[in-house]
């Protein structure tokens, strides 16, 4: 067994400019490429962690940087709050030449991870960062014997429906719009049994004069793993054997090229409300481009022995 070395180390709130607002994320900054730590000691240090995501971060030869992403279960290829979380650890670690030389070309930066390069954009003036969403793998239907189980494990009215579709881009969700708002956020988990290994998201529109977001957007997945409830309140809150968590970046930017017909260029969805926190992610269509974005803070810095 190798001998342990520290590294650096940061844990930051994603979609959020205030602290312990949004959705925590933990990043292990390795000076090489994963620097000799096994896959096994990543997941375990993650699993101990026990926040919905851990990331380790190194140099990369195809890429500004490498990102590796584990849930306390499993290594994820991408995901979408650990992207923004890690790209700004990356740009936090910059000396002030390098940062000049991000703004100037655009506040372009390229992560390497499972799925390959993935790109992403750094707006200087405002901090936000955004990364270009993959493209639908499904979209189709949901079948309505579905839409009834799901409305029956979460006291959703069935007239409230308006819409079901499969909005596959990497996780498997599908995605209920529902007729506003307030529906959203009336859902409750009354019935875990006809929800057991779905993913499940739901969205409503606000009236302008409620929130300044377009969306309120809420999702439930089935417990992945031993995690029980989330120690520091974050991503994940443990509800009758069902984790109710922050809607994934991805299942937002598969909202978003649901809706991309009728919604404006720029807007934003607030999430996470019913965990008592504020989180806001940003929407831009660029072309045919999807880009999912947001503040990110940081909430704690030093160094981990691994």
């Amino acid at each position: 067994m190798s001998k342990p070395r520290t590294y650096k180390y940061n844990q930051v709130d994603v979609f959020t400019s205030t602290p312990y607002h949004g959705n925590p994320l933990a990043v292990v900054q390795l000076p090489s490429d994963e620097d000799n730590i096994s896959t096994s000691s990543m997941l375990r240090f993650a699993n101990w962690m026990n926040l919905s995501e851990t990331t380790f971060l190194s140099p990369s030869t195809v890429a500004d940087y490498k990102v590796r992403i584990f849930t306390p279960v499993e290594e994820l290829p991408f995901a979408g709050h650990p992207t923004l979380g890690s790209a700004y650890v990356y740009l936090q670690s910059l000396d002030d030449s390098a940062r000049a030389a991000t703004i100037a070309r655009g506040g372009t930066i390229t992560q390497e991870c499972g799925i390959g390069v993935v790109h992403l954009k750094w707006d200087a003036s405002s901090d936000v960062l955004s990364f270009k969403a993959p493209p639908l793998t499904r979209f189709e239907d949901v079948d309505e014997s579905l839409v009834h189980r799901v409305c029956s494990g979460l006291a959703i009215d069935r007239n409230d429906v308006t819409a079901a579709k499969h909005i596959v881009n990497g996780p498997p969700w599908f995605a209920l719009r529902l007729k506003n708002s307030d529906a959203v956020l009336k859902a409750r988990l009354a019935d875990t049994a006809p929800l057991k290994d779905l993913y499940i998201g739901v969205f409503g529109e606000y009236h302008h004069s409620q929130n300044n977001a377009r969306y309120e957007v809420r999702a439930f997945a089935p417990l992945a793993g031993d995690v029980g409830e989330d120690p520091v309140t974050g991503s994940l809150k443990w509800v009758d054997g069902f984790v109710s968590c922050f809607s994934d970046a991805l299942y937002s930017a598969g909202i978003a090229t649901w809706l991309k017909d009728e919604t404006p260029a720029q807007y934003s969805n607030s999430q996470g409300t019913k965990l008592g926190r504020q989180g806001i992610v940003s929407v831009t269509q660029t072309g045919d481009d999807i880009w999912i974005g947001g503040s990110v803070t940081k909430c704690i810095e030093g160094t981990v022995v691994l």
